[in-house]
């Protein structure tokens, strides 16, 4: 235990050593969001893999998760694949029209996540993709698509 004062009533107290935590689970450093502005119901692949026709974001509404992936009304064959693999996880936005953008921290893809992507020599391919471009996990996602 380390001691920290507390100045409202001027005494120490004991706060835990926080020296030992090694690792943070990424799922509660930040979670990201979707909001769907679209005349449309938004199908989402959960970052956890697992997802059916439940995993639906009504129009006009928003929902706090972290999503791998998006069907909208703009692509019948074509899902959008969102950025991951970083300790947070963006807001994304869908316009009336189905388009997808996203952001980490008020900052727009382009700069933060590429940068974080090439300090940690990995590819970053994200946006509009076919499903030869993705794995099999992603069929169920692009199956509702065809639906909107």
């Amino acid at each position: 235990m380390n001691n920290m004062m507390d100045f409202w009533r001027n005494e120490w107290d004991a706060v835990a050593d926080m020296s030992e935590v090694t690792e943070v689970e990424e799922t509660y450093l930040l979670r990201g969001s979707v909001t769907n502005d679209s005349d449309s119901v938004v199908y989402y692949k959960p970052e956890d893999g697992s997802y059916d026709e439940k995993n639906k974001i009504a129009p006009r509404s928003r929902k706090n998760l972290n999503v791998d992936g998006l069907a909208t009304c703009l692509y019948k064959d074509k899902v959008y694949k969102v950025p991951g693999g970083t300790p947070y996880h963006p807001d994304v936005k869908v316009d009336k029209s189905g388009q997808v953008s996203f952001r980490f921290f008020n900052q727009w893809p382009a700069n933060l996540y590429a940068k974080y992507k090439k300090n940690n020599n990995e590819k970053y391919e994200y946006g509009w993709m076919s499903l030869d471009k993705l794995d099999e996990s992603w069929q169920a996602l692009f199956d509702l698509a065809k639906d909107i």
